[in-house]
């Protein structure tokens, strides 16, 4: 069964499911279901005793004939609580209800329960509290029909068709108790996806929790959990619920591409593979499956490959935005420019993931030098998303590049603003303009600073030999030594970065001669989707080197 470990998200194309459908991703306009639905404008001093009271209230019935100690005796408490802070009216039968439900008064509960009802006739959850009161006094003919208006008031409300399966199970109805049971554990697993949409990852983890404690052969919950955990980074507790929903369907597809991503997570891109390759053999419609292996096939820089099933992908759902904007990546990474445009303009068209389709847009535009048109697709992707980091980031470069220095700035700065994880190249930048305008000893006190403060060199050992050899704590040459590796890929972009960083110092230092040497050098390189090799191309040209493409 699932558990309830804190973490946070990640997820892969195809981690929703079996049916292949998204979650909605508008999950923030959702209403949350539940006893404090009805009273969202309460005050901050009745919300932990409300909450107390939402946990216990939906399944009242049952446990109310064991006294007031425990649980119980610390929900009367809360309520008692509410009372004395003089809350809303509903709220205050509410909590009188639960109160004398607790003494085992049922019929001050049953009073209180109508005075809801008499209030918010069409709030689902007072119905749910009834029938709950009704049952624990063992009329469960009358418990079934509050579950039941319950229902038809909001029949997404789990907690009325489990409370109805229960009292159900009780008067001897097994068939109508089956059948309320499964909708109960449908009903919870769309809640917890809801809850895990909007990273209330213990609501979500509960709800899934109560699913598979209705149903624990319920192979879609543990494929619900495992994707979950994956979220949250317990890859061990992940595996486990991935390998269990195996274990009881050894052909359920979701779960094999649920663990292929805690696979993926950790390195293990064979493995990713393998898994992402048997949920296509069990469902070779499922669109989202080829875009998570073309993806990893991307990774492992087999670009055909991951085209093959990006186009595979895009042919089973035509409309899938994310399809048209990884192939875009990969005709990139194979400098098929026009082809990438095509995919981003193609997005543009779908009228989703818009943000994202012109910034890429602007990526390609750097990389075959159309700065201005750059410039404009950046600035589109942050009025669509303001706080899209890497389009700040982006942006930044081309005003540097087209020596628009104070805009540069403004945008480095908000790059590290919105992403202060992930701040470095930005610093990087920030210490070149200030350098170059003059600034060395404030540049150098100000990056210093920050590498002092972030432990850089604990994190990342090539981005700490960059700013050791900007702030001058190592030289040019163990730079250029440093970016050495027998890869040849990574190779040649720590020697595209290296020969860039070194050739703007020496441009700083007013030795323009050997910058253009090192400008040259990094151009030679040719990674075209390092922005480093973009600046250098731009610095030559200023300079009016030979080998500025």
């Amino acid at each position: 069964m699932c558990g309830n470990e804190n973490g946070k998200g990640n997820p892969l194309f195809s981690r929703i499911g079996a049916e292949g459908k998204w979650p909605r991703r508008n999950a923030r306009n959702s209403k949350k279901r539940g006893i404090g639905r009805a009273h969202s404008k309460t005050g901050g001093g009745t919300s932990d005793s409300l909450r107390r009271a939402k946990l216990i209230g939906y399944k009242c019935g049952g446990p109310f004939d064991k006294g007031t100690n425990g649980p119980l005796g610390e929900l009367a408490a809360g309520c008692n609580k509410v009372l004395e802070l003089k809350a809303k009216r509903a709220e205050l039968d509410f909590c009188r209800g639960i109160v004398s439900l607790a003494g085992q008064d049922f019929g001050g509960a049953l009073a209180r329960c109508a005075g809801i009802i008499g209030l918010k006739g069409n709030w689902a959850e007072s119905y749910v509290c009834r029938g709950s009161v009704k049952r624990a006094n063992h009329d469960f003919d009358g418990g079934i029909v509050d579950f039941s208006i319950a229902i038809r008031i909001d029949p997404k409300l789990a907690e009325a068709y489990d409370n109805r399966s229960i009292t159900r199970r009780a008067k001897g109805d097994l068939d109508g108790a089956l059948a309320d049971i499964g909708k109960a554990v449908e009903a919870y697993g769309n809640r917890g996806l809801v809850e895990q949409a909007m990273t209330n990852w213990d609501k979500a983890m509960s709800d899934f929790n109560k699913a598979l404690t209705l149903k624990p052969d319920w192979v879609e919950g543990y494929s619900k959990c495992g994707n979950l955990k994956s979220a949250k980074k317990d890859f061990d507790g992940a595996l486990a619920d991935f390998n269990k929903a195996m274990e009881i369907n050894p052909n359920w597809a979701a779960a094999y591409t649920g663990r292929a991503s805690v696979r993926r997570a950790r390195g293990d891109l064979e493995g990713a593979l393998a898994d992402f390759t048997k949920a296509i053999a069990i469902k070779p419609d499922w669109a989202e499956a080829y875009g998570d292996r073309a993806y990893v096939k991307q990774t492992q820089d087999d670009f055909d490959g991951a085209l093959t099933d990006y186009n595979r992908a895009v042919e089973l759902n035509p409309d899938w935005p994310d399809g048209y904007l990884y192939r875009g990546r990969a005709r990139r990474q194979k400098r098929d420019w026009d082809g990438a445009m095509a995919d981003y303009d193609k997005v543009i068209s779908l009228g989703r993931r818009l943000a994202e389709a012109r910034f890429n847009r602007g990526v390609v535009e750097v990389e075959t030098d159309h700065l201005e048109d750059a410039l404009a697709d950046f600035t589109k992707a942050i009025d669509l998303n303001p706080q899209y980091a890497g389009a700040y980031y982006d942006r930044g470069t081309v005003y540097d590049n087209l020596r628009a220095f104070t805009n540069a700035l403004a945008d480095f700065h908000k790059a590290i603003e919105l992403k202060p994880k992930s701040q470095e190249y930005s610093r990087f930048r920030l210490w070149l303009i200030r350098a170059r305008l003059g600034d060395r000893k404030a540049a150098d006190a100000k990056l210093r600073t920050y590498l002092e403060d972030r432990q850089i060199a604990t994190t990342n050992v090539w981005l700490s030999k960059i700013a050791g050899f900007l702030t001058g704590q190592i030289a040019e040459t163990d730079l250029l030594k440093a970016a050495e590796d027998v890869k040849a890929k990574k190779n040649a972009e720590e020697h595209c970065e290296a020969y860039y960083y070194a050739g703007a110092k020496r441009l700083v230092e007013g030795d323009n001669a050997a910058a253009a040497g090192l400008f040259e050098k990094c151009v030679a390189t040719d990674v075209r989707n390092y922005l480093e090799y973009r600046a250098a191309a731009e610095e030559l040209r200023f300079l009016g080197g030979s080998n500025s493409p």
